[in-house]
């Protein structure tokens, strides 16, 4: 932790959190800074009772005090709340909501070296949650890539997850070596890239009915994006396979990890990605204008 301001910041936040869980009866976390004890030990007001949402949002603040981090203020139990669907995103399991079950939802930072901001946070599983541990996005996608049962989580499970930290580490890390496939639903607070914001659009597109006329329209623009007759052709080969594999997938994004699919998205979006982004960013700028998009931004900031 830094000096000054910042060890101020983190001073106030141990004190403020101790009074915090004595006032909603959590337990006095040994593990926390001195200064949370202390505030925990000399609280004598009234008592209350949390619910759940506050519960998480308490223990995710203790957590991140132990670790020298401050949860971002945005970081509220209605936040927390907002981001935690029926099921686990990377297991497909619905969420048990009491007990103690591996299936009890555990908010969790997508990457280990960032911060608890929005961007950063996402409800797994306590099994996905600890299968994924302290491990990097390589090391998840290196094991997405063997494709098997490895460390506690199924091959495909690895994959989604993966997917779903690949777009926090192309924007920490400002690059995108890869294409990654689009193996989960993209939360809204999350930051997803290009590739992967491509990948969701066709499948949606290629979901609507095929008598639908925004369905042909929408297609039409995007492969207007095509600089050659072989890039026109990969992509109508793409769309006819993704178009039979939506509808045979329960889990939509599932169509993405299947080679006969992504490998002809990947040749068609290397040779179109210039004008695929030019579209996009006009498109963008005529649906947002009036759009405060420096705020949205900001919760992707990973770093402290």
């Amino acid at each position: 932790m830094e000096t000054g301001l910042h060890q101020q910041t983190f001073d106030d936040e141990c004190r403020q959190l101790g009074e915090a869980c004595a006032r909603y009866r959590l337990r006095r976390d040994t593990g926390a800074p001195n200064e949370f004890l202390v505030a925990y030990d000399a609280y004598r007001g009234p008592v209350l009772k949390a619910d759940y949402h506050v519960r998480k949002w308490l223990g995710l603040r203790c957590n991140a005090v132990k670790r020298n981090f401050v949860v971002d203020p945005a970081v509220t139990p209605d936040f927390l709340r907002g981001i935690t669907g029926k099921a686990c995103p990377v297991s497909l399991v619905p969420f048990v909501m009491s007990g103690q079950s591996p299936a009890n939802p555990s908010v969790d930072r997508i990457l280990n070296d960032g911060t608890y901001a929005p961007g950063n946070l996402v409800v797994f599983s306590q099994r996905v949650n600890r299968a994924k541990g302290d491990k990097t996005f390589e090391e998840v996608a290196a094991l997405a890539k063997r494709g098997e049962a490895a460390a506690g989580l199924e091959g495909i499970e690895w994959a989604r997850l993966a997917s779903l930290m690949y777009g926090n580490w192309s924007v920490a890390r400002g690059e995108d070596r890869f294409i990654a496939p689009l193996a989960v639903e993209p939360p809204e607070h999350v930051f997803t890239p290009t590739s992967q914001v491509v990948q969701l659009l066709l499948m949606r597109w290629c979901g609507m009915a095929s008598s639908d006329n925004r369905r042909q329209l929408l297609l039409a623009s995007m492969r207007s994006c095509s600089p050659s007759s072989e890039a026109e052709a990969q992509f109508d080969n793409l769309v006819t396979g993704l178009s039979e594999g939506v509808r045979a997938e329960k889990h939509t994004p599932n169509v993405w990890l299947r080679p006969r699919i992504f490998g002809p998205f990947l040749s068609w979006y290397l040779s179109s990605q210039l004008a695929i982004e030019a579209l996009l960013r006009s498109s963008r700028e005529r649906l947002q204008a009036g759009v405060d998009r420096e705020q949205i931004v900001s919760q992707w900031r990973l770093n402290r």
